[in-house]
């Protein structure tokens, strides 16, 4: 959670942006727009195009037009050093998140190996879809289609506990943009599952199984034990 908070803090005055500079406006709109924030309550008079009123009143209600969705895909890839290059391109308010992705050396390298880029396609020349099928809190579906392969990215937090599974098969979760998550899908349709699965939830699940094998077992005991006395009288 502290990386989301780094990466929000720059838009937490966000609906005061008749007081900020034009860089500012521009940096903060691309960071709403990459948590895939479509609507904004402000008491204020957000003075920004890509907002547009949808509620007046004493709290208004803006509709964010250049949103991202919350899954997308892209090819151009920026690979920087750390997080500290990652937040510092993200604070420059002229990073593309339509066009391109960052991600730091580290997590890069966890899955370069499994780029094959198609020889000769440059990314203007990227062609993809995506489509969420099905979302619950542990649960995410995606079908995806592209003549290349490239990243997806979830507009979801880089949180531990999740696994990723492209066309049936486990894949390594990536986190890009400083806090969302990414995974490399091949050129063509496929379908991609993000699945909650931590570590904690299978332990737990195993101590309530054996608790109540436990239970079972003991008054299956008890009951033999009372049974038997009652012979015996």
């Amino acid at each position: 959670m502290k990386r989301y908070y780094e990466l929000f803090s720059p838009v937490k005055e966000f609906i005061c942006l008749g007081e900020k500079e034009p860089w500012q406006i521009q940096q903060c709109s691309e960071i709403l727009n990459i948590l895939n924030v479509k609507y904004l309550n402000s008491s204020f008079t957000l003075k920004n195009e890509d907002f547009t009123l949808i509620r007046s009143g004493k709290v208004k209600l803006y509709e964010n037009l250049r949103a991202l969705p919350r899954a997308y895909s892209v090819q151009d890839v920026t690979v920087v050093k750390d997080d500290a290059e990652a937040l510092t391109i993200l604070g420059t308010g002229g990073f593309d998140a339509r066009r391109s992705m960052l991600i730091t050396r580290g997590e890069y390298d966890k899955v370069s190996n499994n780029i094959n880029k198609v020889k000769g396609l440059s990314p203007d020349k990227y062609k993809g879809e995506t489509k969420i099928l099905k979302y619950s809190l542990n649960n995410v579906e995606i079908e995806t289609s592209g003549n290349d392969s490239s990243f997806l990215v979830l507009a979801d937090n880089f949180y531990p506990g999740w696994k990723v599974y492209v066309n049936d098969s486990e894949k390594t979760i990536v986190r890009v943009n400083h806090n969302l998550r990414g995974v490399v899908i091949p050129q063509g349709k496929n379908r991609v599952t993000f699945r909650y699965s931590p570590l904690s939830f299978k332990i737990g699940a195993l101590v309530t199984l054996l608790t109540l094998l436990g239970i079972i077992i003991f008054v299956g005991t008890q009951k033999r034990r009372d049974n038997t006395q009652g012979i015996r009288c």
